[in-house]
């Protein structure tokens, strides 16, 4: 558990300087006007996705955020979000992709998943929730 929690205060949450095309934002506002998601694909690992991800929350005004995570970690998420003390869980110590990951392919690391959870706590906006999917 101690060095879950040492990745994720590790992780130095700042701004990408993300710069959206004007296409790409036609696209995601057609999208929250109308079936209201903005679906996001990511190559797993990638140290600055949970950036890319707070800085699209901010650009977007979202409120919301489904991982595709184990659903066994919804409450372990929900807990750490509203307490910031996070029970230990067999699935946050795989260090392996996640249980969709194709053979041979990129996946989600301890520190990634812990920083991914992380930055949402410590965004600290009302209404703000994390939903494991």
């Amino acid at each position: 558990m101690r060095v879950f929690l040492q990745a994720a205060a590790g992780f130095v949450v700042a701004d990408p300087g993300l710069v959206i095309e004007s296409a790409a934002l036609a696209a995601a506002r057609r999208s929250l006007d109308g079936p209201g998601l903005l679906l996001v694909g990511e190559v797993h690992g990638v140290a600055e996705n949970p950036l890319v991800i707070r800085a699209l929350m901010r650009a977007f005004g979202l409120t919301s955020l489904a991982l595709e995570w184990p659903e066994e970690l919804a409450p372990v998420v929900a807990a750490f979000l509203a307490t910031g003390t996070l029970a230990g869980h067999r699935l946050l110590w795989r260090g392996r992709p996640d249980h969709r990951r194709a053979p041979g392919g990129a996946g989600r690391t301890r520190r990634s998943r812990a920083a991914e959870c992380d930055h949402v706590r410590r965004d600290d906006r009302p209404g703000l929730e994390l939903v494991a999917v």
